[in-house]
C-alpha cells in the first residue's frame, strides 16, 4: 500500500516529459528532462516534501512515510565520454547520494557531481560492452 501510494505522489508531482520507475525493491528513480542539477535537487525536494506530508491513510490508522534522494545531473554532452554508458554510471552516482541521504539522517535530498575526469577503473567498469558477433559459435 505505501509503495503504491508513493508511486502515486511521485507520478502526480511530474511535469511533462518527466518520467519515474521502481527501482528495485523500495526505490524509485526519476528522470527530470532538460533539468539543471539544481533543478533536479528542487525537484527531488518537492517531492520528498509531497510525501512526507501525505501519509498513508489505513482503516484503522495513518502512516507517516519519509523519503531519500539521491540526485546527479548527467552533463548536456555525454558523447565527450562515448566509451561510457552513461546511464548506468549516472544511476551509480545517484544510488551513492541516495545511501549518503540515508547515512546522514534519512528524508533528506542528496546531490552528487557528475565529475569531468573519469578514471581508468570506473571507466573500465562501465564501458559501453562491444557489440555480439553475429554467426560466431561459442568458445
Amino acid at each position: 500500500i505505501a509503495l503504491r501510494h508513493i508511486a502515486e505522489l511521485g507520478l502526480a508531482a511530474l511535469r511533462d516529459g518527466d518520467i519515474m520507475g521502481r527501482y528495485g525493491g523500495e526505490e524509485f528513480i526519476f528522470f527530470f528532462s532538460k533539468a539543471t542539477s539544481e533543478r533536479g535537487v528542487n525537484a527531488a525536494e518537492r517531492i520528498r516534501s509531497i510525501i512526507e506530508t501525505n501519509p498513508v491513510r489505513l482503516p484503522a490508522k495513518q502512516v507517516d512515510i519519509t523519503a531519500s534522494f539521491g540526485v546527479i545531473s548527467i552533463p548536456p554532452d555525454p558523447a565527450a565520454n562515448p566509451d561510457l554508458n552513461i546511464l548506468d554510471y549516472a544511476v551509480g552516482l545517484a544510488d551513492t547520494a541516495l545511501y549518503r541521504s540515508k547515512s546522514e539522517g534519512r528524508n533528506r535530498v542528496t546531490s552528487a557531481a557528475f565529475p569531468t575526469n573519469i578514471s581508468v577503473r570506473t571507466r573500465a567498469r562501465f564501458a559501453r560492452l562491444p557489440a555480439k558477433k553475429q554467426g560466431r559459435a561459442p568458445e
